[in-house]
This record gives structure tokens, C-alpha cells and sequence, in this order.
């Protein structure tokens, strides 16, 4: 045994502040590790649950979408926008019950106000939100939205090139 000094009196300090230096450093990094771990299972459940309510549909389409000059030939209106708000979402059909059991009204249709931030291709008012529609969005019955294989719907407070077509109504569809 030795006898007690100043020197190893310091020495256990030393380790003493050594050992809860350690014991901080290994707390800290379990709760880091439990805090990733709920975050990944939070984000990733909620992953699933956004991508179980999307029902992609396949399209047929007259001419190549992907032909960029094409599109925008067909077109009436070429501007960009940011959605404001969504609107009401109809259907094609009237609501029959198919062979399941489920409520069917075909394919929906709907509405956005939208401000025009700047036109690309023809002149649409800028003082002053519009309304467009877009095929696809909230089915009938509510399980989820429709839409089109490699599309998206659009987003609120989202800005976007839109590509419209005047319809006999004058609503602009795009």
C-alpha cells in the first residue's frame, strides 16, 4: 500500500473526472442513437402512409408527352404559377357500385386557384388569382388520390410551369 500523497490525490481526481467524462460521453450517445431510431421509424411511417394513398394511372395519350415543342404547340397557355388553393374535386361519372361493392365515380377532375406569376406563352392575368383543373386527385370514396404515372398533383404554396388548354366552357385544363 502506498501511502497518500498530493500527487495521487490528484491522480484520483483525474480518473474520477476521466470515468464521468466517459459516462457522459456513452448517455449522450444513447440517447442520440434512440432519438435516430424514432426518427427513422417516424419518417419512415409516414413514407408509408403518404405512398398508400397514391393510385398511379396509366395514360393514353394522342401524342408523345415527353415532345416538349409538341405540348407546348398544343397549348393554349404556358405560365408559371404558385397554387394557392385547392379547390373542389368532381368526377366523370355518376357514383355506381361496381362488382365489390365500391362506390365508383370514374376518374376526378380538379380545381386550383392559382397566381400567375408570368406568362411564357400567350398573355393570363397577373392582378389577380385563376382557377385551372387538372385531372386526377381525391377518389370518390376517399381511399386516396388518383394520378397519373409520372405526374403529381399540385401543391399549395408550390410554384410551377403550367401547360393549359382552353376548353369550350373556358375553363383552362391542364
Amino acid at each position: 500500500i502506498m501511502p497518500r500523497t498530493k500527487n495521487t490525490e490528484n491522480m484520483e481526481e483525474v480518473v474520477m473526472k476521466s470515468r464521468k467524462v466517459k459516462i457522459a460521453l456513452i448517455t449522450g450517445c444513447i440517447c442520440i442513437c434512440i432519438g435516430g431510431f424514432f426518427l427513422a421509424k417516424y419518417m419512415t411511417n409516414k413514407t408509408e402512409v403518404n405512398s398508400e394513398r397514391i393510385y398511379p394511372v396509366a395514360g393514353d395519350f394522342a401524342f408523345d408527352l415527353e415532345d416538349t415543342e409538341l405540348v407546348v404547340g398544343y397549348s393554349d397557355y404556358v405560365f408559371v404559377g404558385e397554387v394557392l388553393k385547392t379547390g373542389e374535386t368532381t368526377y366523370q361519372l355518376e357514383p355506381r357500385e361496381d362488382e365489390q361493392g365500391r362506390i365508383d365515380a370514374g376518374m376526378g377532375y380538379t380545381e386550383y386557384q392559382v397566381k400567375v406569376i408570368g406568362n411564357i406563352k400567350n398573355r393570363l392575368i397577373t392582378d389577380k388569382p385563376i382557377m385551372i383543373t387538372k385531372m386526377g386527385g381525391m377518389r370518390y370514396d376517399q381511399s386516396g388520390y388518383d394520378v397519373f404515372e409520372g405526374d403529381e398533383l399540385p401543391k399549395i404554396g408550390k410554384t410551377y410551369i403550367f401547360i393549359a388548354k382552353t376548353r369550350e366552357d373556358g375553363t383552362l385544363f391542364v
